[in-house]
């Protein structure tokens, strides 16, 4: 989910989550983990300002010269596309 409350998210729900997130399928299934979870409003901060940076300069411009990948109707791939612009903007 991309838009969550602000609530605070108890120490067992993350530990739940993250146990979830090793049972995803991963690229090429190497399953080489890596989750950080960032409680510090400071840091992120400044971690959402790095994302920020490389979204508008690297990765927002290749996706919006892109088609759909196969199979993805162009109404999905703008969702897709407004949903990691989303993220991009500052939400600490």
């Amino acid at each position: 989910m991309r838009r969550l409350k602000p609530d605070p998210v108890p120490n067992d729900l993350i530990r739940k989550i993250l146990e979830a997130g090793v049972c995803a399928p991963s690229g090429g299934n190497m399953q080489q983990w890596r989750f950080l979870v960032i409680r510090d409003v400071e840091i992120k901060e400044t971690v959402g300002a790095l994302y920020k940076r490389a979204w508008d300069e690297r990765v927002a411009p290749r996706y919006r010269s892109s088609e759909p990948a196969p199979g993805m109707s162009r109404e999905q791939f703008l969702r897709l596309l407004a949903a990691a612009e989303y993220l991009g903007r500052a939400h600490p």
